[in-house]
Order: structure tokens, then C-alpha cells, then sequence
């Protein structure tokens, strides 16, 4: 923690938030090789889902980064779909040496529960997610060629929200038993504010369906980027990077450093943060619309990417 009382990884990184993205080529591919009952893959919807009958009966978190405010070094990239309420997510985290890994998961929200402190109330109402949560190791590098991923199963996680912007994670317990209070991370270092209009990219998911088992994550906030890759070392462990918090660099494109960051806080001990980062390099995405756009890595080869929707 800084003199100013921001955690050292988000003051190093100017108050850098979270990123996301996922893919058909991302953890899509290895989620479907290895979840059974996720439903079949189909064409990304020409529109935004609408909200169906059943929506009215959930709360479904706001799409974006998420954290703990008293766990502070780790991030949370949560995407959520109206109508089939289902929910993408993943877990930037240390294990217990500290370095930087990641966990992926899809889930699928329940009926939300109501719940009566006596017989007159307070009432409260919850919804909670539920999947199981994945690790991925042996996949393809920042800057190598394609390897495929291999995704072995922790356990069941749950995610449970009490409102759009407040939740709490309980884990698989060969993780941790301790439960994680989490809420929506404002990437200005103070309040959540919409995406600018003029803004092209879309905030969530991205994925290059050449590249199955890596992904990226992206949120804008007011003109305020915050990006991360889930990737993999050359031993093999996975592994994320993030660019940001920074200005996009045009309405249409993000050029920044690529930071990894260690020495986080461990589930053994959440609370302690001797965050240390490195710049591993330096990335540029360049966004034709929406859902469509290009992404160089080092001065590499351009990637084409596009928007993941199909969870």
C-alpha cells in the first residue's frame, strides 16, 4: 500500500484497473473440449440480447472490472448476458509465491434468492452464479507461436451479487475457504462513469479465433482505458499482463506499456501487497468498429480480433 493509500500494483501502473477478453480460440475452446453441458457455440447475435422473463427474477452484475477493496493487487473481469444469464469471468490473482496466474470460469445465474430477517423484513435479495472454475496451462506466449492450452478443473466457485455494482466470490476450498467481498473498480481512482460516446470498442471479452487458449479483457470509462491478456510463460504456467489505466490513445485505439506484476497478494495472505512490476513490452489495438480490430504485440505481426459473446 502507497503513502497515498492505493494499492503499490495500481499506483505503479498510475491506477491501472482491469481488462478483458475471451475467446471461441481463448478459454472457449478449452472450456467446450472440457465443460459438456455448456450450450452449443452459434454466430455472435447481430445486437444486444434483451432481457427476458426471467431476467426480472435476477441481478446480474454490471460488465466490467471488478475488486476487492480490502484484497488490493488482484482483479476481477466479469462479463454477464442479459437473456441467458450466463457470465464469463476471470480472476487475475498470485499463487503462493507470488506470481502472477489466473483462473477462468463460465457461469450461469440462478433464480434470486430472497431472504427475511424476521417476519416483517429487512428483506434482502441476492442472485448467485454458479460454474466451475478452470486453470489453463501450456499455451501460447506473449510474443510465440500458437501452442494449445490444456484446462484442468479446481472446483466449483460461486458468485453471488446483491446488486449490479456489489457481490462476494466463495472458492473452491483447495483454494481458499475464505470468502472475497468484491465491487465494481473505478478505473479513475474514484467513481464508475459510462463509457464516452464517442468511443469505438465495445467493453468486454476479445479473443483471435486463430489463437485459441489466451484472451484479452477491455473496459473504458469515460475515455479511460484499462486492458489485460491471459496468456501463458514458456514453462508454461499462466500468466497475465496489463496496459492501463491510461487515455485511449484515439476514439478508435489504445497504444500502451505491458506490465507484469508479482509479489501480489496470496490466498494465504490477501491482505499483504509488495507488488513489484515489470514492463514485459508494449501493445496497440486499433478498433475498425465495435466488435472488430487489430492488436500488435511488440511491434509484432498484427492479430485480428474480435468481440467473444459465446457463453
Amino acid at each position: 500500500m502507497t503513502s497515498n493509500g492505493r494499492p503499490a500494483w495500481d499506483q505503479a501502473l498510475g491506477g491501472a484497473r482491469i481488462v478483458r477478453r475471451i475467446g471461441q480460440g481463448l478459454f472457449a475452446a478449452l472450456l467446450v473440449a472440457s465443460i459438456t453441458n455448456l450450450p452449443a457455440l452459434a454466430d455472435p447475435p447481430t445486437s444486444s440480447p434483451t432481457a427476458s422473463a426471467a431476467d426480472a427474477n435476477r441481478i446480474l452484475p454490471d460488465n466490467g472490472w471488478w475488486w476487492a477493496a480490502s484484497e488490493p493487487g488482484r482483479g476481477y473481469s466479469i462479463e454477464a448476458k442479459l437473456g441467458t444469464g450466463t457470465a464469463f469471468v476471470a480472476a487475475f490473482v498470485y499463487d503462493s509465491a507470488g506470481k502472477a496466474t489466473w483462473y477462468a470460469a463460465v457461469l450461469t445465474a440462478q433464480l434470486s434468492d430472497v431472504v427475511s430477517q424476521g417476519f416483517y423484513g429487512p428483506f434482502s435479495i441476492s442472485t448467485p452464479l454458479t460454474g466451475d472454475l478452470y486453470q489453463y496451462s501450456g499455451g501460447q506466449t506473449l510474443t510465440g507461436a500458437f501452442k494449445s492450452a490444456a484446462g484442468t478443473k479446481v472446483g466449483a466457485v460461486t458468485m453471488t451479487f446483491t446488486g449490479q455494482t456489489t457481490g462476494k466470490i466463495d472458492w473452491p476450498a483447495s483454494i481458499t475457504t475464505r470468502q472475497t467481498a468484491i465491487t465494481r473498480y473505478p478505473i479513475n481512482g474514484s467513481t464508475i462513469v459510462s463509457r464516452a460516446s464517442n468511443i469505438v470498442p465495445q467493453s468486454g471479452w476479445w479473443y483471435a479465433a486463430s489463437q485459441g487458449g489466451r484472451g484479452y479483457f477491455l473496459e473504458v470509462q469515460g475515455s479511460q482505458a484499462f486492458f489485460a491478456g491471459y496468456m501463458y510463460r514458456a514453462d508454461g504456467t499462466p500468466v497475465w499482463y496489463v496496459a492501463g489505466p491510461t487515455a485511449m490513445t484515439t476514439p478508435s485505439s489504445l497504444t500502451a506499456n505491458l506490465v507484469e506484476v508479482a509479489n501480489g497478494p496470496t490466498f494465504a495472505n490477501p491482505t499483504v501487497n509488495n507488488g513489484v512490476t515489470t514492463t514485459t513490452g508494449t501493445m496497440t489495438a486499433t478498433f475498425a468498429s465495435a466488435t472488430t480490430g487489430s492488436l500488435v504485440i511488440n511491434g509484432g505481426t498484427p492479430i485480428a480480433i474480435t468481440r467473444y459473446t459465446l457463453f
